[in-house]
């Protein structure tokens, strides 16, 4: 094989390693690879905003609903243990006065499930 060939092959090689390197992953988001981070959806036709943090299987935050109308205060402490690190995960996430979450993390970016209130009230849909 002649020099410019070899010279071709490494460079085509050293291109094909750094470009492995570089791949796109959410290596940047402290909260990738968690259930911790900043939710919305929605809640019985309401906007959903709950912001969770993560240590081991533990979770708390709180929500937020958009709707004043609703009969849940802004900013309600929620906490629960998730069955799992990995999706898919189960949590029940308890606030105040018998209200709570019992959702499936699909993935670390969609969580689906229930709001009870102390009965089920409606679905929940939400993405981070």
């Amino acid at each position: 094989m002649s020099k410019m060939k070899w010279i071709a092959v490494l460079l085509a090689g050293l291109a094909m390693v750094v470009l492995a390197g570089c791949g796109g992953g959410d290596e940047d988001d402290p909260a990738s690879g968690t259930y911790a981070g900043t939710w919305t959806g929605n809640v019985c036709g309401r906007g959903l905003t709950m912001t969770l943090t993560q240590t081991g299987t533990t979770l708390t935050g709180t929500y937020q609903l958009s709707d004043p109308t609703f009969p849940v205060d802004g900013g309600e402490a929620i906490t629960g243990t998730v069955s799992s690190l990995t999706p898919p995960a189960t949590v029940t996430l308890t606030g105040l006065h018998d209200r709570k979450f019992e959702v499936t993390f699909n993935s670390y970016d969609l969580m689906v499930g229930g709001f009870f209130n102390p009965t089920r009230s409606c679905n929940v849909v939400a993405t981070k």
